[in-house]
Formats: structure tokens, C-alpha cells, sequence
């Protein structure tokens, strides 16, 4: 996957600093207006990522007693909650989990969920033992502002069986 950047670098026509949009190297004219000037010694990249593809938001539910989070409960959990900055963003394009069980029976369930307007953007269930990845790119609801973004877990089966989830991915659709 090929690396990218945000870059800021200092337009010497306006005499401000400016921001690119995701560039594979770094820039030679302002994103502004290709007709200014640019300090090329000012240029630094903001952000770092890689082509879609692989996740930007990442978030891993290890811990120093056991490397995943263990569901039990029949009713949904928060396991994580962060800001979503909406616009400052390419939109989101998946959602994907590690995930395992111990036991035969019974599904699992986990959600992705904008708190801020109480919508559900995605819902994953998996019954099998083996660890796995679980991915949905068929995300509905996506916030277009800043939201608080909620993943969430639960057992949807009255069993004895523990779920795990290991760890959480965001996909966006551009650049991550």
C-alpha cells in the first residue's frame, strides 16, 4: 500500500500556512492557488496514512490479564468511544473486527453507533470459534459533522459461551 500525506506548508502570497488534501509526495505549488509562492523549506506532513484498504482508526482491547475483550453480557456494551471529526475526514467506508469465542453455541454481535445522533452505523454477529476477521462495507447513517462514535458488543444467545474481541478497524474511502 502506498504511503500518503496531509502536508502544511507556508504560502508566501497570502503569508499564511496552508494544508494539502492526501498527496503521495511532498507538494511544489500551493494547494491554494498554483500561481503562489510556497516556503519549500516550511513543508511538514500532518498526517500519514495509507491508500484504502487498510484501517485508520484502530483500536486494540488487550489487556494485562488477557489480549482481547470478553463479552458476556445479552445486552449491548460500550467497549470504545471516541470523537468522529465528519468533514475533516474522507468518509467511512467499513468497519472490521478480530473476533473469536470459546464454546459451540450462540452468536455474538457487535456494532458501530453515532452516539451523537443515535444511529446505527454498522452491526456485525459471528457464531464461529476460530478467530476471525469480520468486516461490513455497507455502512449506513455515516455523520457528516463531528459525532461521538460508539463500538459496541453483546451475546445475543442466553449461553454460557464467551465472546472475544481482539480489536476494531475504520476503513475510509480515499485515504486512512
Amino acid at each position: 500500500m502506498a504511503e500518503k500525506h496531509i502536508y502544511r506548508v507556508f504560502c508566501e502570497t497570502d503569508s499564511k500556512y496552508v494544508e494539502t488534501g492526501w498527496l503521495d509526495s511532498e507538494p511544489t505549488k500551493c494547494p491554494e492557488d498554483a500561481g503562489h509562492s510556497i516556503d519549500l523549506d516550511s513543508i511538514s506532513a500532518i498526517k500519514t496514512g495509507v491508500e484504502s484498504g487498510n484501517p485508520y482508526c484502530y483500536i486494540n482491547y488487550a489487556s494485562d490479564k488477557r489480549p482481547y475483550h470478553e463479552i458476556t453480557k445479552s445486552s449491548w456494551k460500550t467497549i470504545a468511544k471516541f470523537l468522529y471529526v465528519g468533514s475533516d475526514l474522507s468518509p467511512i467506508s467499513s468497519f472490521s473486527a478480530i473476533v473469536g469465542r470459546s464454546g459451540d453455541t450462540g452468536i455474538a454481535s457487535i456494532r458501530l453507533r453515532d452516539m451523537t445522533s443515535n444511529n446505527i452505523i454498522a452491526t456485525m454477529s459471528w457464531t464461529s470459534e476460530d478467530v476471525q476477521t469480520i468486516m461490513d462495507a455497507e455502512l449506513e447513517n455515516i455523520p457528516t459533522d463531528s459525532a461521538i462514535l460508539q463500538i459496541q458488543v453483546k451475546l445475543d444467545s442466553n449461553s454460557d459461551d464467551n465472546s472475544h474481541v481482539y480489536s476494531t478497524g475504520l476503513g475510509y474511502c480515499d485515504c486512512i
